[in-house]
């Protein structure tokens, strides 16, 4: 995949999962900036699911 596909892949993967972690938070009534800490988590490099090409450098 070219690497602008990939970016544009990885930022709509990074955008789509903080959105629905903080609607999940917002029903549980949570802080929405723990959301978004734990959408950075599950997409970013420390979790290494696969999801996104974000790597540790």
């Amino acid at each position: 995949m070219p690497e602008n596909l990939r970016l544009v892949a990885d930022l709509a993967l990074i955008l789509t999962s903080a959105g629905v972690v903080t609607v999940i938070f917002k029903l549980l009534k949570q802080p929405l900036v723990l959301g978004y800490l734990v959408a950075g988590f599950l997409v970013g490099p420390h979790l290494h699911i696969g999801w996104s090409s974000v790597s540790r450098s």
